[in-house]
C-alpha cells in the first residue's frame, strides 16, 4: 500500500475515534470535536476526489471513432493531460494571489443584509473594518431599475427612483427591487468606505407575477404550444439551471474535484458522459437549450433562423422556455454575472423589456460599475460568491413567500471561467458547499457548461484539447418523486448516449408537460417532440429512450463538431499528393478568402499575411471527405480554421471560416459582429 493511502485510511480511522470520544463528552466539548470532524471529513473528501481524478486506471483513453453514420463512443474519456497539468501547476501562484486578495477582508460581507422590505447595516463592524468613527459614517440606499427604451441597447442606463438615508442601523423600503447602498466618511470629504448592490424581495412573490401582468411587454411568440397547467393538477416541481462558460466535462473533473465527487454521490443525480456542443460559443448552445431554435449565422446546416422572431434586433419575442413556464404559473428568474459579454448582449441588443420576473442584468451592471478592490473581488469576497447569493436569495424568497409557487431559474457564470484555465479551481469548495445546501426534493437541478475551454495553448495543441472544445459538462438531478419512474430509468440509460442541447430543450419541455399529467405509473404519458404541435422538433427528451448507436446527424450535431468522425493528419507533401495542388497555392487562396471579408474596409482594417500552417486534417463525412486546415495570420496572431473540399480538380469552401483565437480589442474600429473576426484595425 502506498504511503498516501496509509494516510488516507488513517484519517478515516481518526474520524471514527473522534466520533466515539465526542458522544461521551459535555456539550461544549462535543461542539469543538464536531468542528474537528467536519474539517477532517472535508480534507478526506478533497483527497478522495483528488485520487479519483489523478488515478491513471480510473479513466480510459479515447477509443477510435467510426464514421458519421454510427457513433461508437468510448465508455469514458481521459481527464489526464500532461499539458493541462502543466498549466494548472504554472497557474498556482495566480490562484493563490486571487484567493488571498478575496479573503483579506471577507468580514465586509457581514456588514449588510437584506430581508423582505428591510436593509440592515452593521455600523459597528463597518466602523472597525474601515477604521472610521460610527458618527462619521453616512449611508444611503438608491433604488435603480432597467430603462424601458427600445431605441437603446439593453440596459446601458439606469433610473434612480428612490433614495433612503440610514438614520439607524436599518431602513424599511417601500418597494422591492435592486438597491445600491453606499457608505461614506463625512470626516474625509465623504470618501467611499463601503458599497454594495442588494436585492430586496417582496414578502409575497406573487407580487412579481401581478406586476408583470400589468406591464407584460410585447407578446411572446410561441412555437411550443405547451398546454396551460391547471392549479389543481400542477405538481409544483421547480427548475434550477446553473450554467458555466468554457468548462469541458474533462476539465470540470480536473478543477472541481470536490464538486464532482459530491455530484457523483448525490442521490438521483446523473452525470452525462457524451454531451456535445451545437456551436463554438455560448449563444448557439444556450439558444438551442432555451428555445429549440438555431442561429444560422453560426450553423448553416439547420435553417430555422432565430432572426424571424427578433423585433428591432431585440430578443423579446423569441419563444424562450421561461415564457411557457411563466404561462403555467411559475415565477421566473434569469441572471448572468458578466454583463459585458452576456449571452444575448455581446454584439447584440439584448432585451427591450425584462424577459423574466426577476432579471439580473440591472444588478450586475451596477455591481461592475461600483466594484472596487482586487480583480474578481469586491470588498473581500469573490464575485462568484455574490452570484451564489443571488440564487440563494431568490430561492429563500420563494420558500418564504406567503403565496406558494414553483419557480424556473436560469443562472449563468462567466467571469471566473471564460478566459481562464485554472482560475475556476478557486471556487471548487464554495461550489460544493453551495450545492450541498440546496433543497432539491421538488426540484430539477441542471448543472451544465456551454462548451470546453477554447484557449489556443491547450485546445489546439493536443487531440484531447480539441475534443474537449465541444464536450461540455452536464449533470441532472431529478426530483425525489421521479426516482421510481421510467423517466428516471430512461435518463440513467441515456448518460452513455450521444446527447446535445436540443435534447436538453426537449427535456425541459417534457418536465413542464409532466407537471400536468403526473410522473407516476398511473398517469404515465408518452411524450415525443411530435406530441406537442410546433416547428421545433429537433432533439429527444432525456426522459425518453435514445438509440445507443445514435449518429451526429440524428442528434442534429453539426459535422464539424461531431466527436464520431474518422480523421487523420496530413503534412503539406501528403496534402499536395492527394489534391494535386501545391500548398503554396492553397495558402494564397486561404489568405485571399480571409482578406476578402474586409476588402471594402481596407482603410480601417489591415491586410493579413500568412504566418504559419498549424495542421491539416482529412475528415471523413459519410460519402465525402473534407480537409480541415488550421493556420495563423499576422498581424494579431490570428488563428483560423477553414474547411476545403476537392472535386473534379477544383476546391470549394465547406461551411464557414472560423476564427479560433480571441480578437480582444483588435477590431475596435468595426461594429459588425460578422466582420470582427477578420479585422485588425490600423
Amino acid at each position: 500500500m502506498r504511503l498516501e493511502y496509509k494516510y488516507f485510511v488513517g484519517l478515516i480511522m481518526t474520524i471514527g475515534l473522534v466520533n466515539i470520544i465526542a458522544v461521551h463528552r459535555p456539550k461544549h466539548i462535543r461542539v469543538k470535536l464536531n468542528k474537528l470532524i467536519y474539517i477532517i471529513e472535508d480534507f478526506v473528501d478533497h483527497y478522495r476526489a483528488k485520487l479519483r481524478v489523478l488515478d491513471d486506471n480510473e479513466f480510459l483513453e479515447l477509443g477510435s471513432k467510426s464514421n458519421n453514420s454510427k457513433c461508437l463512443l468510448a465508455d469514458h474519456v481521459n481527464t489526464r493531460s500532461k499539458l493541462a497539468e502543466q498549466y494548472l501547476d504554472s497557474d498556482r501562484q495566480l490562484l493563490q494571489k486571487i484567493f488571498d486578495s478575496c479573503v483579506t477582508n471577507s468580514s465586509f460581507k457581514k456588514v449588510i443584509k437584506s430581508e423582505k422590505n428591510l436593509i440592515e447595516l452593521n455600523f459597528d463592524l463597518l466602523s472597525e473594518l474601515s477604521e472610521t468613527k460610527v458618527s462619521d459614517i453616512k449611508c444611503n440606499a438608491y433604488r435603480f431599475d432597467k430603462k424601458m427604451d427600445v431605441s437603446e441597447e439593453d440596459q446601458q442606463t439606469e433610473i434612480v427612483s428612490h433614495v433612503y438615508s440610514f438614520s439607524t442601523n436599518q431602513i424599511q423600503v417601500t418597494t422591492h427591487g435592486f438597491y445600491y447602498v453606499i457608505c461614506q466618511n463625512a470626516a474625509q470629504k465623504f470618501s467611499k468606505i463601503f458599497d454594495q448592490v442588494v436585492t430586496v424581495y417582496p414578502s409575497d412573490m406573487s407580487v412579481l407575477v401581478e406586476e408583470r401582468q400589468k406591464f407584460p411587454g410585447p407578446n411572446h411568440s410561441s412555437v411550443h404550444h405547451l398546454p396551460y397547467l391547471s392549479e389543481s393538477k400542477a405538481t409544483k416541481m421547480n427548475v434550477l439551471i446553473i450554467g458555466m462558460d468554457s468548462v469541458s466535462a474533462n476539465h470540470f473533473r480536473r478543477i472541481f474535484p470536490l464538486t464532482f465527487h459530491y455530484l457523483s454521490q448525490l442521490e438521483h443525480n446523473l452525470i452525462f458522459n457524451h454531451f456535445n456542443s451545437l456551436g463554438r460559443n455560448t449563444f448557439p448552445n444556450v439558444l438551442a437549450m432555451l428555445s429549440g431554435l438555431v442561429d444560422t449565422s453560426t450553423n448553416d446546416q439547420l435553417k430555422q433562423d432565430i432572426n424571424e422572431y427578433k423585433e428591432n434586433n431585440f430578443f423579446d419575442r423569441v419563444p424562450f422556455l421561461w415564457h411557457d413556464y411563466e404561462k403555467n404559473g411559475y415565477v421566473t428568474m434569469f441572471q448572468e454575472d458578466d454583463p459585458d459579454i452576456a449571452i444575448f448582449n455581446y454584439l447584440k441588443k439584448g432585451f427591450a423589456h425584462s424577459p423574466t420576473h426577476l432579471y439580473g442584468r440591472p444588478f450586475w451592471l451596477k455591481y461592475y460599475e461600483s466594484r472596487s478592490g482586487p480583480d474578481k473581488c469586491h470588498f473581500g469576497y469573490p464575485t462568484y460568491s455574490t452570484w451564489f447569493d443571488m440564487i440563494s436569495g431568490f430561492l429563500a424568497a420563494m420558500k418564504n413567500s406567503s403565496t406558494k409557487s414553483a419557480y424556473f431559474s436560469f443562472n449563468f457564470l462567466t467571469e471566473y471561467t471564460h478566459n481562464y484555465f485554472a482560475v475556476p479551481a478557486t471556487m471548487d469548495r464554495d461550489l460544493r458547499t453551495f450545492l450541498s445546501r440546496l433543497d432539491l426534493d421538488d426540484t430539477l437541478l441542471v448543472l451544465f457548461s456551454d462548451h470546453g475551454n477554447r484557449l489556443k495553448f491547450y485546445s489546439y495543441a493536443t487531440e484531447l484539447g480539441k475534443f474537449e472544445k465541444h464536450s461540455p459538462f452536464l449533470s441532472i438531478r431529478v426530483p425525489t418523486k421521479m426516482r421510481r419512474t421510467r423517466y428516471f430509468d430512461n435518463m440513467k440509460q441515456n448518460t452513455n448516449k450521444l446527447v446535445s442541447f436540443f435534447d436538453l430543450f426537449q427535456t425541459l419541455r417534457q418536465f413542464l408537460f409532466l407537471n400536468k399529467h403526473g410522473t407516476t405509473s398511473g398517469h404515465d404519458q408518452e411524450f415525443t417532440a411530435n406530441s406537442i404541435e410546433d416547428r421545433t422538433r429537433r432533439g429527444t427528451s432525456l426522459f425518453e429512450k435514445i438509440a445507443k448507436d445514435r449518429s451526429c446527424d440524428q442528434a442534429y450535431i453539426p459535422a464539424d463538431l461531431c466527436p464520431c468522425l474518422r480523421s487523420h493528419e496530413l503534412n503539406e507533401s501528403n496534402f499536395s499528393s492527394e489534391t494535386g495542388f501545391g500548398f503554396e497555392v492553397v495558402k494564397q487562396v486561404l489568405l485571399e478568402h480571409v482578406n476578402s471579408k474586409t476588402s471594402e474596409l481596407r482603410s480601417k482594417c489591415k491586410e493579413f499575411k500568412f504566418h504559419k500552417l498549424v495542421q491539416i486534417k482529412k475528415v471523413y463525412l459519410k460519402e465525402k471527405s473534407i480537409y480541415r486546415i488550421v493556420y495563423v495570420l499576422q498581424p494579431g496572431d490570428a488563428w483560423f480554421e477553414t474547411k476545403l473540399r476537392f472535386r473534379n480538380k477544383k476546391f470549394e469552401f465547406s461551411g464557414q471560416t472560423i476564427r479560433l483565437s480571441a480578437y480582444n480589442d483588435q477590431p475596435y474600429c468595426v461594429n459588425d459582429p460578422k466582420l470582427k473576426d477578420f479585422c485588425f484595425c490600423h
